[in-house]
């Protein structure tokens, strides 16, 4: 961590970055415990940056899974990182799914409503002068 970051977690969370001042002390004094501590406590403030392109269809959630192959394969994202993303991805990916499907149900449902209105109409006696 450089020292603006230092400076702007002691600015944001002074508790956080004094656990994690000490961690890092233990750490490097070969304290295992302290070293999983020190992980769990900048997991989550790294922050990834991908390029990847609109995923509001299937195909964009394809194309947005493959880059994120590509940059792990190139060394620019660690695993984890990689498998954060592809999670959510897969869970948009399932959203999206769900929708298409209401969409089709809704779609049959009135096809279905629409030839139901036709026959009552057809078989009802008609009355007129």
């Amino acid at each position: 961590m450089n020292r603006s970051e230092q400076i702007q977690l002691e600015q944001q969370d002074p508790d956080r970055a004094e656990m994690e001042r000490i961690a890092a002390e233990r750490a490097r004094s070969g304290d295992l415990y302290a070293i999983e501590v020190w992980r769990r406590l900048r997991l989550g403030r790294e922050r990834i940056m991908l390029d990847l392109p609109p995923i509001d269809d299937l195909a964009g959630v394809m194309a947005a899974h493959a880059v994120v192959i590509k940059e792990m394969a190139a060394g620019q994202i660690g695993s984890r990182d990689a498998l954060a993303v592809t999670s959510a991805l897969d869970q948009h990916r399932r959203m999206l799914v769900s929708v298409e499907y209401q969409q089709r149900i809704w779609a049959l449902d009135d096809t279905e409503d629409e030839e139901e209105r036709a026959l009552l109409a057809a078989s009802s006696p008609r009355t007129g002068p």
